[in-house]
């Protein structure tokens, strides 16, 4: 079904399955492209995306933000660095505040990563949406970023979720 056929449908007919469903093809299909659009030699930095860009567009971090930005944890997200620190994407810098403590900052190699990738993912879907409507792409990005942030709340207070199930049964 076309994107412009499936915008136009009453909400009621799209169910939570078939959104469900189209999630597992599109991460599929994430992963797919990943491959795909990666030169072999960057295949590992792909996944350094999600954390150079907050150290990009917030300036040296330290790891914790670093890794609440990315919701991961610590452990998982200092091994990440350390290997980006190794690849010279990433330079850890005294923290002023605590002469203890670093923080991350994302070097030139860094920046040039993140551009490149940046790049590569318009190009690719500006092919992909490029027989869509401009009607039809603003509505689906209107959309995605509201899923997005709905389900980033979701996630940031579980409680939320749990909440609203509970008083959904209640009323019924």
């Amino acid at each position: 079904m076309a994107m412009d056929q499936l915008v136009e449908l009453e909400p009621a007919t799209t169910s939570e399955t078939d959104i469900s469903h189209a999630m597992v093809r599109m991460l599929r299909m994430v992963n797919r492209m990943r491959v795909q659009l990666c030169p072999p030699g960057e295949r590992g930095e792909w996944s350094a995306f999600r954390l150079l860009v907050p150290m990009m567009e917030n300036g040296p971090q330290r790891l914790s933000a670093i890794a609440d930005a990315a919701h991961s944890d610590a452990s998982t997200v200092s091994r990440q660095i350390a290997h980006m620190v190794d690849s010279g994407l990433v330079e850890r810098r005294a923290d002023p505040a605590d002469g203890r403590a670093s923080l991350l900052a994302i070097t030139k190699a860094g920046e040039r990563l993140v551009a490149r990738q940046r790049a590569t993912r318009a190009r690719f879907l500006t092919g992909l949406l490029a027989d869509w409507p401009e009607r039809d792409r603003h509505r689906f990005a209107t959309l995605l970023h509201r899923f997005v942030d709905d389900m980033e709340a979701a996630i940031s207070n579980p409680t939320t979720q749990s909440t609203d199930e509970t008083n959904r049964s209640e009323t019924r």
